[in-house]
C-alpha cells in the first residue's frame, strides 16, 4: 500500500494505543500513514513519528474528503472506532492492529512520540519552581469521569496525605479539557500537594513524566501517555483487565507498571456488555446495543461500583511502596 488511512473517535487513551500500533503499522506494510484526527489529540498525532500527515476531521478540504473516499473504495481506510476493540478479551493495541490484519511483537508495540523542547522548557521552569528536584516526585491523576473507573476524591487526597508524610513531593496532574463530557478533575487537594491540573498540554505532561518518579492513576489517557516514558506506573482496573490495557515499553507489555484488578466476581465486567444473557439474568431488563453512557456506567453488581469504593488508600499505599521496593532489587 502507498498510503493509509486511520480514524478513531475516541477519548485520549483508546487513540494513543491507535498512535502506538502505527509503528506496527508502518513497519508491517510499509505505507505511508495519514492519521484523520479528533481536534483535540491533533498535536499527539503529529507528534508521532510514524505518522506522515494529520487531518483534522472537523476541517477537511473537498480534495481531502475525495482522497478519503477513494481510500475507502480501495480498502485503505480503516476506521477503529467500534465497540469491539473495547470488550474483546485483547490488548487494546492488538486489537487495533487484527481489524488491519495485522500482527506485531512487543518492540512493535511502542508508543512513539516527539516530545518538542518548548515542552521541556515548560516542565523545567515548574520543576525550580516548585523546587522538585529536593525529594521523589509522585504525579496522581485524581479525575473524576466514568463512575466505573473513578476511585471517590477523599481516597485520593488520604493517598497524597501518606505519600506527603514519608517525604515524597506529590503532584496533581489532569486536565478539565476533555473529549467527552463528564470528565473533569477534582477542584480540591490537600495542604502539600502540588496543583499542576490544567497546567499542562499532553505533550507538556509527557515531558513531566519523564521527569517524575512514578504515577498512579485509574484507567484512563495518562497511564498510556505514560507509554512514551520509562516512569513506574500504578494504575487502577475494574471493568477491563489491566493485561489488556497497561503500555508496551522496552519490548514487554508492562514493563515497570503495576496493575491492580478490582474486579468483583463478575469482572472484569466489560466483555459482559454484549451478553444479552447477563441483562436478562443479572440486571433483569432486556438487552441493548451499549452506548457511551452505558460503557461509563456499567456494573453488574448488586452495589455499584463496590469494586472501587471498597478499595481502601492503605492497601494502595502497601501495594505502591512494595512496588517501588521491587523496583530497586
Amino acid at each position: 500500500m502507498d498510503t493509509v488511512y486511520l480514524h478513531l473517535n475516541a477519548a485520549m487513551g483508546d487513540t494513543l494505543y491507535l498512535l502506538a500500533a502505527c509503528r506496527a503499522i508502518k513497519n508491517k506494510t510499509g505505507a505511508s500513514i495519514i492519521m484523520l484526527s479528533q481536534p483535540h489529540f491533533s498535536a499527539l498525532a503529529r507528534a508521532c513519528p510514524h505518522i506522515s500527515e494529520v487531518w483534522p476531521v472537523d476541517s477537511l478540504s473537498a480534495e481531502q474528503h475525495q482522497c478519503i473516499q477513494r481510500a475507502q473504495a480501495q480498502g485503505r481506510l480503516f476506521d477503529f472506532t467500534h465497540w469491539a476493540h473495547a470488550l474483546r478479551p485483547l490488548h487494546m493495541i492488538d486489537a487495533f492492529l487484527a481489524q488491519a490484519g495485522l500482527e506485531a511483537s512487543a518492540a512493535d508495540k511502542h508508543l512513539d512520540l516527539v516530545i518538542p523542547e518548548s515542552a521541556h522548557s515548560a516542565v523545567d521552569a515548574f520543576w525550580q519552581q516548585h523546587k522538585l528536584e529536593n525529594a521523589p516526585v509522585l504525579l496522581m491523576h485524581p479525575n473524576i469521569g466514568h463512575p466505573n473507573r473513578t476511585w471517590p476524591q477523599n481516597n485520593w487526597h488520604e493517598l497524597a496525605q501518606m505519600w506527603l508524610q514519608t517525604g515524597w513531593q506529590v503532584v496533581f496532574i489532569g486536565s478539565n479539557n476533555n473529549s467527552e463530557a463528564g470528565k473533569s478533575m477534582a477542584e480540591a487537594y490537600p495542604t502539600g500537594v502540588i496543583n499542576a491540573i490544567d497546567r499542562f498540554s499532553a505533550l507538556e505532561t509527557v515531558a513531566l513524566m519523564q521527569r517524575a518518579n512514578m504515577l498512579v492513576s485509574c484507567d484512563s489517557g495518562p497511564v498510556m501517555l505514560a507509554a512514551a516514558t520509562d516512569i513506574p506506573v500504578v494504575a487502577l482496573y475494574s471493568t477491563v483487565a489491566a493485561e489488556h490495557r497497561l503500555p508496551f515499553r522496552r519490548g514487554e507489555a508492562g514493563w515497570r507498571c503495576m496493575g491492580i484488578d478490582l474486579a468483583c466476581s463478575h469482572g472484569p465486567c466489560a466483555r459482559l456488555l454484549m451478553n444479552d444473557v447477563i441483562f436478562t439474568t443479572v440486571l433483569k431488563r432486556p438487552f441493548d446495543v451499549p452506548t457511551t453512557q452505558e460503557f461509563a456506567n456499567w456494573c453488574v453488581h448488586k452495589t455499584p461500583f463496590r469494586c472501587l469504593r471498597q478499595y481502601e488508600p492503605a492497601m494502595l499505599y502497601t501495594q505502591m511502596v512494595s512496588f517501588v521496593l521491587s523496583l530497586q532489587e
